[in-house]
Parts: structure tokens; C-alpha cells; sequence
């Protein structure tokens, strides 16, 4: 399972990528996200809420002990709900989906594996997915949405074959 905050969820609907994610893998998040991620009328919070309703999204519950450490890190991190799923990827061993930087940071702190929205498109277009001019647009979309450094987005590019391929 990989467990998402909400950045990423939220991404993944924006450039329309989450549909096709959650054919393929089994994604979870824990109530405080989806309650962040369902609230208002915008289109993706309406794709979150609908794959939530079709448990397509599964809403994973924080156990006590591990809501009391998920609280700790929001203090500890300045990390606001991302904390919860964090740390049942950290207790469980789930892959931690996140494009927040403090999130990102403490998943570096205490070796939890993560992984990010951009990352989720360059392995779509590596499979085949994805066209390289729709990942392209795709990864237009997320630097729009996102925030994310200059050398992210360069290094993205290229694994989308934003230099010349030598069989081009």
C-alpha cells in the first residue's frame, strides 16, 4: 500500500493521473487527509471524494499511540496533517507519498521511504502510459500547481525526454 498526504493527492487529480493510479496499486490515506482533501467544490476535491466513496481510496484510522507520535511531528517538523500518514507509513512500512518539504524532510530524518507526484509521472511515462508529449504537458501542469525547485523540475524534463533522445 502507499499511504498520501495531501499534496499529492490532490496533484495527481489536478493533472488527471490519480484515476489510473488507483487501477493499478492500492492507495490509503487517514481520515485528517481525506477530510482535507474533500472539502470544497473543486474538481479534484470531488475525484478524491468519489474514489474515497467507491473505496478505490482507502481511509486508513490512526491508532492512538501512533496519533500521539503523528502529533509530536507536527510540533517537532512544523508538518500539519501530512503527520498521520506519515507515521503509519513509518510503523507499517508503507511507501509515503508526499510533495510537502517539511514532510519530505522527516521522512529523511527517520528513513521512511516516500515518493512524490512527479514521480508517479516520470514511472507512468517510463511504463508506456504515457505518451512523451502528454507527460510532458502533464509535468507543465505540476510545476503550475506545485512547488516545487528549479532542479527538480530539470531533472524531471529530462527523464521525459526533454533532451534529445540518441534515437531521435
Amino acid at each position: 500500500m502507499i499511504l498520501f498526504d495531501a499534496s499529492t493527492l490532490i496533484l495527481l487529480a489536478k493533472i488527471g493521473l490519480l484515476r489510473d493510479l488507483v487501477a493499478q496499486v492500492d492507495i490509503g490515506t487517514t481520515s485528517q487527509i481525506k477530510e482535507e482533501c474533500v472539502r470544497g467544490e473543486t474538481t479534484d476535491a470531488k475525484l478524491i471524494k468519489q474514489l474515497i466513496e467507491e473505496e478505490k481510496i482507502s481511509a486508513l484510522e490512526v491508532e492512538r499511540d501512533e496519533g500521539r507520535k503523528a502529533q509530536n511531528w507536527e510540533d517537532g517538523f512544523n508538518i500539519g496533517a501530512e503527520a498521520y500518514p506519515l507515521e503509519l507509513a513509518r510503523n507499517r512500512g508503507y511507501l509515503f507519498a508526499t510533495d510537502d518539504k517539511a514532510a519530505i524532510k522527516a521522512c529523511k530524518v527517520f528513513g521512511v521511504e516516500f515518493t512524490t507526484a512527479i514521480d508517479f509521472l516520470i514511472r507512468a511515462y517510463e511504463r508506456g502510459d504515457l505518451g512523451r508529449e502528454l507527460a510532458k504537458e502533464k509535468l507543465d501542469q505540476l510545476e503550475r500547481y506545485g512547488r516545487y525547485d528549479s532542479s527538480i523540475m530539470e531533472y524531471a524534463g529530462k527523464k521525459l525526454g526533454g533532451e534529445q533522445d540518441e534515437d531521435d
